[in-house]
């Protein structure tokens, strides 16, 4: 960030001298005039200082100019996003609190600032109504909360997210994303070559680039490198059984 600041204090002086030369040829005379001096008094040391103050109240010196303004971002972003939580969705229930809509986009709010409970919350509602309208995205709104009550969980599959994802398959036997998490279930439990059956099935189905295959891939190396762990202490721990 510093370097950044240097390099923008030099780029600013070229510009100045560069400005002062084209104005005092404009005039017919290579002698800078008294606007031209102010002008390039303003650019070369005001400009700057103003910057390096900015710098000093908001900069982040361990941190890439880059990522500090993404940082930034994100937590505007944040709070705009608590902010909706509040108003206005929270309106659209006021006047209806059957709105499925409404409901989801509360859901996404609180999963962006990661109050999962209450997203659990929201999206539970929405697959209650949508069942009782017979509403044909169910199955999606059923998958969105089983990854909900993971996230509420820690990352990890729990009871909860594997009845949600059992209600999904009775809709749908084939839906992917719960077998997914089915398997990932099995090897958070201490069984990935069962895990990995399931993935292998999992991955020979479909179109060839969906989006939830790469999940399956990432999730199928980690379960290979526990197994391989696994196996790798059996040998040890069966001599020393012996000895």
């Amino acid at each position: 960030m510093t370097m950044l600041y240097i390099l923008m204090a030099f780029l600013t002086a070229g510009v100045c001298i560069k400005l002062v030369h084209v104005l005092a040829h404009e005039r017919g005379s290579l002698r800078a005039g008294r606007e031209d001096r102010f002008l390039a008094a303003v650019v070369v040391l005001v400009l700057p200082a103003a910057a390096l103050a900015l710098y000093l109240l908001l900069g982040r010196p361990d941190m890439r100019g880059q990522q500090a303004i993404f940082d930034v971002t994100s937590e505007l972003s944040m709070r705009q996003a608590a902010l909706l939580a509040r108003r206005p969705m929270s309106v659209l229930l006021e006047k209806n609190p059957d709105d499925i809509g409404a409901h989801l986009a509360l859901a996404e709010i609180n999963r962006r600032i990661a109050r999962y409970d209450e997203e659990v919350k929201f999206l539970s509602r929405a697959v209650a109504l949508a069942q009782a309208s017979e509403d044909p995205f169910l199955r999606h709104y059923a998958v969105t909360l089983g990854q909900a009550k993971i996230r509420e969980n820690g990352g990890v599959v729990s009871d909860d997210a594997l009845a949600v994802f059992a209600f999904v398959r009775g809709i749908y036997p084939q839906e992917p994303l719960s077998r997914h998490y089915e398997a990932l279930a099995l090897a958070q439990r201490g069984d990935p070559a069962a895990a990995l059956a399931l993935w292998q099935q999992l991955l020979s189905e479909g179109p060839a680039r969906a989006y939830w295959k790469d999940m399956v891939r990432k999730e199928m190396n980690a379960a290979r490198n526990a197994l391989r762990k696994t196996q790798a202490t059996k040998p040890s721990s069966t001599k020393e059984n012996n000895e």
